[in-house]
C-alpha cells in the first residue's frame, strides 16, 4: 500500500538509493496556484546534512514532473520529485547478506522474497521526503480553502525530549507552547526543541551518541491549532483514528497519544472533564486535555498530541544479527545516519498533519447544514 487518503489521494515512490523519491497527488482542485518556493522551502526544513542530523548531503531541490502548467494545477495527477544524490552505497555491500536488528530487512524479505538493502530501499526514511512534498502542497491547499474571517490554520510540531533529557514544563508554559509556538521559534534551536537553558546538553548529548556510534529516541509534541468543529467521523474516520494511523505510518514511530493521552488512564473522570464555554466561532472546551476531539469529531479546541519515535537502529556498536543461511553473525552498520531521529521526524509530523486535515477539508466542502458556519468550507 502506497497510496493514502480518500478526497486527496497520495501515492509516495522512490527508495533510499534509488534515482528519486516523490509524491503524486490526484484530487487536486484545477486552477489552484502552487508557490514552487514556499514548497521548497518547506521540503528544506527536513533536508539531511544539516547539524546533529545525518551527514548525508541532499539538495533535495524539487522537481514538477506533471499536473502543472503556467503557475496553476491542471486538474490532473501532481507529480513532485527530488533528486537522490549522495547515497555511497558501497556503504551497504556488506548487508547483502546480513539482516540489520530494528529495520525492515528480514520482514522485507519474508513477504517478498528480496529486499533491497542500500541503505533500506523502500524502508527507509528517505521516504518521508516524499510525504514532506506532499505535506507542503496540503498545506497550501488548506491556506487557499480557509475563509478570510477565521483565524488561520497553524500547525506546529517540536521536539519534546530525546533520551533523558526533557523539556521542563510548568502549566504556564505548556499553554504557551501550546498555544502560541511558531515553526520559526522552533527551528531556531538546532535540536527543535525550545528549550534555551538545556541546547548545550541536548548538543552534548547527541554529539556524544554520534561519537559512541549509538542513537537515542525521542519524543515530538504536534498542535493544529483554529480547526473548528465538525471535523472526522464519529465510527472508522475517527479523526483520532485518522491522525493516529498517519502518524504510526512514519518511520520510527513507536507511540501516538491524543492530548494526555496515557495519562488520562490514572485520573478521575472528575479531574478531566474539560468543560465548555462560548466561543467566537461557537463553544469550545474551556480545556484540551483530550486532544481537540470528542466522539471521534473536532470539538473547537486545540488539536494536539505526542508522537514517540524509537532510536535511530542504525548503529555502530555491536549486535546480533542472522546471515541469510540461519547462521548468528555479529553486525555493526556503517553509513551515515541520524543521532535521534526525531530532530527531522518533527517536520515529517506537521506534514503528516496537514495531509490529513486537506483531506477532511476537501470531505467538509461536500457538507451541507442549515446552520449557517456550522460546517466550515462548505
Amino acid at each position: 500500500m502506497n497510496t493514502w487518503g480518500n478526497y486527496l489521494r497520495v501515492t509516495t515512490f522512490g527508495e533510499s538509493h534509488g534515482p528519486a523519491c516523490g509524491a503524486i497527488l490526484d484530487g487536486l482542485p484545477a486552477g489552484w496556484p502552487l508557490d514552487n518556493q514556499l514548497l521548497q522551502s518547506y521540503v528544506a526544513r527536513r533536508r539531511p546534512g544539516q547539524p546533529l542530523t545525518s551527514a548525508r548531503r541532499e539538495e533535495d531541490r524539487l522537481e514538477i514532473w506533471s499536473g502543472l502548467w503556467e503557475g496553476r494545477l491542471l486538474g490532473t495527477p501532481l507529480t513532485l520529485a527530488v533528486r537522490n544524490g549522495d547515497t555511497r552505497s558501497q556503504d551497504y555491500r556488506p548487508l547483502a547478506q546480513l539482516f540489520r536488528p530494528g529495520h525492515g530487512d528480514y520482514p522485507w524479505r519474508a513477504r517478498y522474497g528480496h529486499c533491497d538493502y542500500r541503505g533500506g530501499g523502500r524502508a527507509s526514511a528517505r521516504e518521508t521526503v516524499a510525504r514532506v512534498l506532499a505535506g507542503g502542497v496540503a498545506e497550501q491547499l488548506l491556506a487557499a480553502l480557509w475563509p478570510p474571517q477565521r483565524p488561520k490554520l497553524e500547525i506546529a510540531a517540536w521536539v519534546e525530549s530525546v533520551g533523558p533529557l526533557a523539556l521542563p514544563y510548568s502549566e504556564e508554559l505548556w499553554q504557551e507552547h501550546l498555544r502560541h509556538l511558531k515553526r520559526e521559534q522552533i527551528d531556531s534551536y538546532p535540536t527543535r526543541c525550545p528549550w534555551p537553558e538545556g541546547q548545550e546538553s541536548l548538543v552534548e548529548l547527541l554529539n556524544q551518541a554520534r561519537a559512541q556510534g549509538d542513537s537515542w529516541g525521542g519524543v515530538v509534541v504536534w498542535v493544529a491549532r483554529h480547526l473548528p468543529a465538525g471535523w472526522g467521523e464519529p465510527v472508522f474516520g475517527r479523526l483520532d483514528g485518522l491522525l493516529g494511523g498517519a502518524l504510526l505510518s512514519i518511520p520510527g514511530v513507536k507511540g501516538v497519544e491524543m492530548g494526555k493521552g496515557f495519562a488520562l488512564a490514572a485520573q478521575r473522570g472528575s479531574q478531566v472533564s474539560e468543560g465548555l464555554i462560548p466561543g467566537p466561532y461557537g463553544p469550545r472546551p474551556r480545556h484540551d486535555w483530550q486532544g481537540g476531539s470528542w466522539g471521534g469529531i473536532s470539538n473547537g479546541g486545540l488539536l494536539w498530541g505526542r508522537v514517540a519515535f524509537k532510536p535511530t537502529p542504525s548503529i555502530a556498536q555491536p549486535q546480533e544479527s542472522v546471515d541469510l543461511e540461519g547462521q548468528s553473525q555479529e553486525l555493526k552498520i556503517e553509513g551515515r545516519h541520524d543521532p535521534c531521529i526525531a530532530l527531522r521526524g518533527a517536520v515529517v509530523v506537521e506534514a503528516m498533519i496537514a495531509l490529513v486535515l486537506a483531506d477532511l477539508a476537501l470531505a467538509q466542502r461536500g457538507l451541507r447544514s442549515t446552520k449557517e458556519g456550522l460546517f466550515l468550507l462548505n
